[in-house]
C-alpha cells in the first residue's frame, strides 16, 4: 500500500546543527550551504566592521564538514611526544604519556580523500554540533589529515573510514575569542601567497646584492657606489611598499613572530629613508661606506630571512595548533599562562 513522503529525523537533525551553527557564529560572517554536498557541507566567508553598523567583505573564508548528534560521550586518549612529522616519518621520541579529552568521530575515507585533495590552502573544518546542548566542536581536517591521520596510518585509503579525535577544548561559543581559530584559518590563503612573495623578493635582493659587487673604500669611484646603493634601496622601498599593506598584519597582536617581523620592516623602512638622505649629501656620504658591505644591507638581508622564516613557522607551528597532539596541548596551555 502506497504512504505518504516522509521526512526522517537524520533530516531534522541537519537543519538543526545548521540552524546552531548560524546562532553561534558572529553575525556578520555569511554561511553558504551546498546542496547537494559532495564532503563540503558549508562556506563560511569572513566579515569585518566598518564605520557604523555596515561589515566589509575581507577575501576570507574555510569551508566546513558538519557532522551532529543527539548527545556525545567523550573519551580519553594519550598523546607522547614525537618528531616534527612536518620533517621526519613519525616516530615516538619520549615515553611519557599525556591524556587529552576528546570526542571520537567515524569520518568515511571518501571524504577525507576529497578534504586533502584540495590541498593546504583552503582549511576545511568538521564542525560537530551536539543538539542536546547545542554545543559546536572543531578540528580542522586540512592539517589533522597531514598532521595526524597520515603519519599514523600511510595506508588510510584502504579503510571504509577513519577516527577523528576531536579536543574537546575545541569548542566554539560566541564569544569571540572562542571563534578566532577559525577566523585566524580564513585568512591562510593570503599567508600563503605572501610566504611564496617573500622567497621572490629575497632571491632578487640577494641576486642584485652579488651584482653589486665589493662597494667599499676605495674599489670604485664614489659616484658608481651611490648609484648601485641607490637603486639598491628603491628597489626595497618598492618591496616593502608591495607587503606592509597586506591584510595578514592585522594579526601581529595574535602571532609574535609576526609582529617581529612587522616591527622591522617599519625599521628597515626608516633606514632606507635615512640612508637615502645621506647618500645625496656629501659629507655625510662616506660614512655608509666605511662597513663592506654597508650594515644596512645585512639589516635588510637579515629581514627577509625571519620573513621567509615565518613560513616555516606556520607550517611546523601553526598548524598544529589545535590538533590532539601533545605539542598542541602544551602549546595551548602556554598560551594560556601567557595571558594571565
Amino acid at each position: 500500500m502506497a504512504k505518504r513522503k516522509k521526512r526522517v529525523f537524520q533530516h531534522i537533525m541537519a537543519d538543526d546543527s545548521i540552524k546552531t551553527i548560524r546562532q553561534t557564529f558572529p553575525k556578520e560572517w555569511v554561511i553558504r550551504e551546498y546542496t547537494p554536498d559532495y564532503g563540503i557541507d558549508l562556506k563560511v566567508e569572513i566579515f569585518d566592521s566598518v564605520q557604523g553598523n555596515d561589515y566589509e567583505a575581507l577575501g576570507e573564508f574555510f569551508f566546513a564538514q558538519v557532522k551532529s548528534v543527539k548527545s556525545v560521550e567523550t573519551k580519553i586518549m594519550q598523546v607522547r611526544s614525537r618528531t616534527n612529522v612536518a620533517q621526519y616519518p613519525l616516530h615516538y621520541t619520549g615515553s611519557e604519556k599525556v591524556e587529552i579529552e576528546v570526542i571520537k568521530f567515524s569520518l568515511d575515507t571518501d571524504t577525507i580523500v576529497t578534504v586533502h585533495s584540495m590541498g593546504a590552502a583552503i582549511p576545511v573544518y568538521l564542525l560537530y554540533v551536539i543538539l542536546d546542548t547545542q554545543q559546536i566542536f572543531y578540528v580542522c581536517l586540512t592539517d589533522y589529515i597531514e598532521k595526524v591521520l597520515i603519519p599514523e596510518d600511510p595506508s588510510f585509503r584502504d579503510r571504509g573510514e577513519k577516527v577523528i579525535n576531536i579536543p574537546i577544548s575545541n569548542e566554539i561559543t560566541s564569544d569571540e575569542s572562542m571563534t578566532f581559530p577559525l577566523r585566524f584559518s580564513a585568512i591562510r590563503m593570503k599567508f600563503y601567497a605572501m610566504f611564496v612573495k617573500f622567497n621572490y623578493q629575497r632571491k632578487e635582493i640577494n641576486y642584485s646584492i652579488e651584482g653589486m659587487g665589493n662597494i667599499g673604500m676605495g674599489n670604485i669611484e664614489i659616484g658608481r657606489k651611490i648609484e648601485k646603493l641607490n637603486l639598491f634601496f628603491y628597489q626595497i622601498q618598492y618591496f616593502l611598499n608591495d607587503i606592509m599593506d597586506n591584510d595578514i598584519w592585522r594579526y601581529i597582536r595574535n602571532w609574535g613572530a609576526l609582529q617581529l617581523c612587522f616591527n622591522d620592516l617599519h625599521s628597515i623602512n626608516e633606514k632606507i629613508s635615512i640612508n637615502i638622505k645621506m647618500l645625496a649629501d656629501e659629507s655625510e656620504r662616506y660614512s655608509i661606506f666605511e662597513h663592506n658591505p654597508p650594515l644596512i644591507i645585512h639589516d635588510i638581508t637579515t629581514c627577509w630571512d625571519r620573513l621567509v622564516n615565518l613560513g616555516d613557522i606556520y607550517e611546523e607551528i601553526v598548524r598544529e595548533k589545535n590538533l590532539p597532539t601533545l605539542f598542541s596541548k602544551i602549546m595551548k596551555e602556554y598560551d594560556a599562562e601567557s595571558s594571565v
